[in-house]
């Protein structure tokens, strides 16, 4: 995967804290909000999520066991968790403790963490301030209608539990694992047969993570006929704010997957 040290950093928790919780948490950037909206709107990440859980969802039924790898802040989990739906689990699976601990105090209320970053002005300083375990409450009551849960772990690892899931999402993490082609047939084996797996590229390569003969130009280089069958594939857009006056945007290729027979 991609440097785990990155994803243990302050700064970059509390990028994605920002990105995927900004309807939640205090506005700690008010320029930058202001200037974000009038380009892609209000808090581009999270409907970058709710966009994916529109496209998967007529794929999702009743009694669904729902895995999300690469979990992250756990945004994805309760917008499924607000789906009329009710799932027979809701996992998320994260590679960073911060991020997972995070997560769980978010959705679950549990209080791995004391303190929260958040990013303050347009100069990117950081101030650390007492998590605001209040403002999550309606977003903690959402999530306690499923049965949620988080494990801090490496996909890697977690494959070799040999446990199946009916949906499974992918999110943005193809192109932060070192060998793309491997974790596509570890996915495989994480979907039931009659399953569906919802994978999202940014086909943000980088060398220094994974070889050059490793990155694709399409979803399908890697979830070929011979092992999957394509039910849908669109365009996304996903943007996330960094420091400072930075964004990122992508125009992301999500598809939808069944194991073929």
């Amino acid at each position: 995967m991609a440097d785990i040290t990155d994803y243990e950093a302050q700064a970059r928790a509390a990028m994605y804290l920002t990105a995927e919780w900004g309807d939640y948490l205090p506005q700690a950037n008010p320029m930058m909000a202001s200037w974000l909206s009038r380009i892609v709107g209000s808090h581009p990440t999270i409907q970058f999520y709710r966009e994916v859980t529109a496209f998967a969802g007529p794929y999702m039924k009743e009694g669904d066991a729902v895995l999300d790898i690469g979990s992250a802040t756990g945004r994805l989990l309760f917008e499924l968790s607000k789906s009329p739906v009710s799932f027979s689990s809701l996992t998320g699976c994260e590679l960073s403790k911060q991020f997972s601990d995070y997560a769980r105090a978010i959705l679950l209320g549990e209080r791995p963490h004391k303190d929260i970053c958040l990013l303050t002005d347009s100069h990117s300083v950081l101030q650390v301030e007492a998590f605001p375990y209040a403002v999550f409450a309606p977003v903690r009551d959402v999530c306690a209608t499923q049965r949620l849960s988080i494990v801090n772990e490496n996909i890697d690892a977690f494959v070799k539990k040999r446990k199946k899931f009916d949906t499974v999402f992918c999110l943005n993490v193809i192109d932060r694992h070192p060998s793309p082609k491997s974790l596509a047939k570890a996915l495989r084996s994480l979907v039931s047969p009659s399953g569906v797996l919802c994978v999202v590229c940014s086909f943000d390569w980088r060398t220094n993570i994974s070889s050059k003969k490793e990155h694709v130009e399409s979803l399908d280089d890697l979830f070929d006929c011979s092992s999957w069958t394509r039910l849908a594939v669109k365009e996304i857009d996903y943007v996330i704010a960094q420091h400072g006056h930075h964004v990122h945007a992508y125009r992301a290729q999500a598809g939808l997957f069944r194991p073929a027979p």
